[in-house]
């Protein structure tokens, strides 16, 4: 539950802007921003099944399903859900998550009609007021990808995380070692998403190597510092936690 601290003077309806509500796919998967998490679902569904470019969607679909319920999403917006991570970033947003994990930009508009495309971290400190998100990209992954996520949750459903976390690796079709890498968190302090230390430290490496597993976790346990969030799990479970999932996809990254 997040407080409403201030009352907006004016509210603006734009849910029937259907340019705001819409996608297509140019090189990339256009969405846009006003689009509901059911509709998003929906058609993360369809895209995995008839796009080999976007297969790995039907990842972020089944995250997605973990989500609230169907009635919040049936009404949530990602760009409500991204604003909300804005205003209040010790907020897990799961969408941020895996928009940020799997490389995800966001396109604002600013009251002089300029555009102004971003990542996710970048967004993450930019402030939006005077502003309107108008589109989601996603960029197309071949299968030289693998992409895993977790939501460690007290229960299946409507329920916020303990800890989340995506893993979207590229490897080398002949040598298997790491080209890209990126390690993202959710729920472990206000300002940590990447695990930037320990994505460096893995390109150019082979994570099924004992060693380098070993030295990626010894970097990662420094890297993530949980804070204290009542009435979530104390600091030291959730970093665990935390590293446990990093060794559970380098030990079955598929």
């Amino acid at each position: 539950v997040r407080p409403i601290l201030f009352y907006p003077k004016l509210l603006i309806d734009i849910s029937d802007v259907k340019e705001l509500a819409t996608h297509y796919i140019d090189v990339n998967l256009v969405l846009g921003a006003n689009m509901t998490l059911t509709d998003t679902m929906h058609l993360f569904k369809e895209l995995a099944q008839s796009n080999e470019d976007f297969w790995y969607l039907h990842i972020l679909y089944e995250h997605l399903d973990k989500v609230a319920h169907i009635p919040v999403r049936n009404i949530g917006t990602l760009a409500g859900n991204l604003a909300l991570k804005n205003s209040d970033p010790s907020f897990q947003s799961d969408i941020f998550l895996l928009l940020d994990c799997v490389g995800a930009t966001v396109t604002l508009v600013d009251r002089d009609m300029r555009q102004t495309e971003m990542n996710l971290p970048e967004f993450l400190t930019t402030n939006l007021k005077g502003k309107v998100m108008t589109q989601i990209k996603l960029r197309p992954l071949s299968r030289h990808y693998e992409l895993v996520t977790y939501k460690i949750t007290p229960r299946e459903q409507n329920a916020q995380a303990d800890v989340n976390s995506g893993f979207l690796l590229k490897f080398n079709s002949h040598t298997h070692l790491v080209e890209e890498a990126s390690v993202v968190y959710g729920n472990i302090n206000p300002s940590f998403t990447h695990a930037y230390e320990t994505e460096r430290f893995l390109i150019g490496r082979n994570i099924f190597n004992n060693n380098v597993l070993q030295s990626a976790l010894h970097i990662l346990e420094r890297e993530i510092d949980p804070s204290i969030r009542p009435p979530y799990p104390p600091p030291c479970v959730r970093k665990k936690a935390a590293l446990g999932l990093f060794y559970k996809v380098c030990e079955n990254p598929t």
